[in-house]
């Protein structure tokens, strides 16, 4: 929040420029074994990027976030203390590793750079392929994105999408 109080006036007199706050996969429920005031914290990073993104759009600032998965850092090494618990903790990562800090600074740098000039409000997910899965193989956290139309012209598909409700804009 400070960063980006900070930040906004200065974009403004540049311009526009880019915002990009970092979260957690734990701002999306996934299990019960998470800790709920770091889940609630993340999620609120989530939510204050998507706000913060409609506000300032107007003066070209671009506001997202980036979810990382399992990365290997000192924290995550600690978390994960032996080999047994690692390996465990990778089977519910596709990809079947931990990622590194260089996969989540490229995320970053995209989101940072002209390429992503029209990508604001969006999350990046960067996490090996996915968390949806817990150790029983029952899906854990599906993602839905609701974004243009009115709640009322949406409906929730089979698969975890979303589609036009088929009436919706018919008057």
């Amino acid at each position: 929040f400070l960063g980006t109080k900070t930040a906004i006036p200065e974009m403004r007199r540049a311009g526009g420029g880019s915002i990009i706050n970092i979260s957690s996969l734990a701002a999306l429920p996934q299990g019960r074994d998470q800790e709920a005031a770091y889940t609630a914290s993340k999620a609120a990073v989530h939510m204050f990027t998507r706000v913060a993104a409609n506000q300032h759009a107007i003066d070209n600032i671009r506001c997202n976030t980036v979810f990382p998965g399992p990365i290997d850092t000192p924290m995550m090494r600690e978390a994960l203390p032996s080999p047994e618990i690692l390996e465990e903790r990778l089977t519910r990562v596709p990809l079947g590793r931990l990622g590194t800090v260089d996969d989540i600074a490229y995320g970053v740098l995209y989101l940072a750079s002209d390429e992503a000039s029209y990508v604001s409000g969006t999350n990046l997910l960067i996490h090996g392929g996915g968390e949806k899965r817990g150790r029983d193989g029952r899906e854990i956290a599906r993602e839905v994105q609701v974004d243009v139309f009115h709640r009322d012209d949406l409906r929730v598909t089979s698969a975890g999408g979303t589609a036009l409700h088929p009436e919706a804009g018919a008057q």
